[in-house]
């Protein structure tokens, strides 16, 4: 018989230097059948901080991702019902938006999302700047590409996001998971601060994925991060 797969979960979250942490992040693992026909969800958020309610966006996000998934349609694909939820997410965040900016930019974050299912494969939903890397055998890769359009020499900003438009272009892939593959969710605060081998030296040097997690959170301080 084969072995069962084990999941082990390490996070940290703070406001940094910021005086409101607007990222938010979340997991669920649901009981059988659900944990057989849907697999595990988990979602990172970074609502935007010159939106009027960032967090709030952030939060609403990660929460009806993890909730609303589980109760697609069985007989829909992880990929149809991810998206229907997202895109329903979207259309909720522009219209509250909207009643509270004039501009429409009131409920903005980003959505990087994994649904791990059996063990063996994953499913990649993402849109803005946060990042799902994986490392495996001591090397990193990021499975996600970051949605910033560059402005200037030192100026940056979202080209899709959550809450922006109506019409929501989501990238999606689907991957092959191997024992001992570590996911690592992070939003721009600690990447735009941390090269990759900072990253894994403090998965490597940690005794627990939590450690690790509020080390990757230390170092990008140090590193100057201004950002949750």
């Amino acid at each position: 018989m084969g072995r069962t797969p084990t999941l082990t979960i390490g996070q940290h979250s703070e406001a940094g230097r910021k005086e409101r942490n607007e990222d938010s992040f979340g997991i669920l693992i649901p009981d059988e059948p659900l944990l057989t026909t849907k697999g595990i969800v988990m979602a990172i958020a970074d609502g935007m901080s010159g939106s009027e309610a960032g967090k709030e966006a952030s939060e609403s996000c990660v929460k009806s991702l993890l909730s609303d998934y589980l109760c697609t349609h069985e007989s829909w694909s992880v990929q149809t019902s991810v998206e229907r939820v997202m895109v329903a997410v979207n259309r909720w965040l522009c219209s509250q938006g909207m009643a509270l900016s004039p501009g429409g930019m009131g409920m903005v974050s980003t959505l990087s999302a994994l649904i791990l299912k059996s063990g063996t494969v994953a499913y990649i939903f993402h849109i803005g700047d946060s990042r799902i890397y994986r490392l495996r055998g001591g090397g990193l890769e990021s499975l996600t590409r970051d949605h910033r359009m560059q402005v200037s020499d030192n100026k940056t900003y979202l080209s899709r996001a959550m809450g922006v438009d109506t019409d929501l272009k989501i990238d999606y892939r689907k991957i092959e998971v191997e024992a001992g593959d570590v996911f690592i969710f992070t939003t721009d605060g600690i990447h735009d601060f941390l090269p990759d081998h900072e990253i894994v030296a403090a998965i490597a040097s940690a005794s627990t994925l939590n450690e690790a997690a509020a080390k990757l959170a230390a170092s990008a301080l140090e590193h100057g991060s201004p950002d949750n």
